[in-house]
């Protein structure tokens, strides 16, 4: 009966530390990015032209860039454009709880915030935002927030992400930041917490 016991008690481990999520960012970008404009337009791939799920996305951009009192414009005369891009992997946590040799992941994944990542599949997801001046062309701001957990549907992951990497338009005078979630079972109660800069 000792065996049980022993799952029981990771079981007990993990459900008590799953309520705090963290979601690293990491931004490139002069300390001066996006201070030209206020507006912006959403461009797409040919992928995501058909994609049915891109416009559930692309609304949830619009919903927190409008926090910032960004809006949408027109592509002619938007200040910058946004591309959106994201994906799922599956990734591996080894017993010592490091990544293996060769799984693109970063410092988020390599932290697993439960003992039973040793017997779950792990997935990374990643959201990369990236802001291009009209004018110019050139890219003045970059984010990409990540997160590591046991679902293989994006979906789920996406509202957290995109909340996250605009949690502040832009993040400044660091590259990179640990954006800790306190998870609720409705995501309408889940809330970030801390916002805090990783140092190097």
């Amino acid at each position: 009966m000792k065996f049980p016991l022993i799952l029981v008690i990771l079981v007990a481990v993990s459900i008590s530390g799953c309520a705090d999520v963290n979601i690293h960012v990491h931004t490139s970008g002069p300390p001066e990015a996006l201070h030209d404009g206020k507006t912006y337009a959403l461009v797409r791939t040919p992928s995501q032209e058909v994609s049915p799920q891109h416009a559930q996305h692309e609304a949830l951009v619009s919903h927190e860039m409008a926090k910032f009192s960004y809006a949408e414009a027109p592509l002619n005369i938007a200040h910058y454009r946004v591309s959106i891009a994201y994906e799922t992997r599956p990734t591996v946590v080894n017993v010592s709880g490091k990544v293996s040799a060769g799984a693109v992941v970063n410092e988020q994944c390599s932290r697993p915030n439960s003992l039973l990542h040793v017997f779950r599949d792990v997935y990374r997801h990643a959201l990369t935002l990236r802001f291009f001046d009209r004018k110019s062309g050139r890219e003045p701001y970059k984010v990409t927030a990540t997160r590591c957990d046991h679902d293989a549907d994006p979906t789920r992951a996406m509202p957290y992400l995109v909340s996250t990497a605009l949690a502040r338009i832009p993040f400044r005078d660091y590259q990179d930041w640990q954006v800790i979630w306190h998870l609720e079972d409705r995501r309408e109660g889940s809330r970030i917490v801390t916002i805090r800069p990783v140092e190097q």
